[in-house]
């Protein structure tokens, strides 16, 4: 399975993830979402601005890709599907 993280840096991108980690004592991060998903995610892909917890994500065994996950054009949403499809499906 591959996952793309909801959050970038301490903040949810949109929607109420970031809200639904705190609710549930979990720290708001890509680390977090590693650390909850780890049980069913082998592939996560998380923000360049977060690739500084790659090595601890990798540590829960969850293969980590990073790039530009914001996608507020329709350029930006293929641009970043490419990006998966090429890293985890070469």
């Amino acid at each position: 399975m591959i996952a793309v993280s909801p959050v970038i840096g301490n903040s949810a991108i949109s929607g109420p993830a970031g809200k639904y980690m705190e609710a549930a004592g979990m720290e708001v991060s890509a680390l977090g979402m590693a650390k909850m998903y780890a049980h069913v995610c082998s592939n996560l892909v998380i923000d360049t601005k977060d690739h500084m917890q790659t090595k601890e994500i990798e540590a829960l065994n969850i293969n980590v890709h990073d790039t530009k996950i914001r996608m507020t054009t329709k350029l930006s949403e293929d641009a970043l599907a490419a990006s998966i499809l090429k890293h985890f499906h070469p």
